[in-house]
């Protein structure tokens, strides 16, 4: 039954990572690769707004980053999971108040 527990921490884990580096990445490779204004010629005219900054990106460009934008929640809802069922199996500890004399 611990290998079971430790493999739903060990998914949860991967999911948190896979979407954190997804939503990051994307995020910081658009913002310096994309136009900051739109340019009909090559298709990007879908605005986005990436890194604190408005950049234009084509179609399926736009797509990706809504999709890695919307995996936020799995991000979220993924870590907060794993911590509580770590600490509930006894997985994951807390330090405990340590007295000093």
């Amino acid at each position: 039954m611990l290998k079971f527990r430790k493999l739903v921490l060990g998914v949860l884990l991967g999911v948190f990572l896979t979407s954190l580096f997804a939503n990051l990445s994307i995020h910081l490779v658009y913002y310096a690769i994309l136009p900051s204004t739109p340019d009909q010629q090559t298709g990007h005219t879908y605005e986005m707004l990436v890194n604190h900054g408005v950049r234009y990106g084509s179609k399926g460009q736009f797509r990706a980053f809504r999709m890695a934008d919307n995996s936020v929640f799995f991000v979220a809802a993924s870590s907060l999971i794993g911590v509580m069922l770590g600490l509930k199996w006894g997985i994951l500890r807390l330090r405990g108040n340590v007295s000093h004399k």
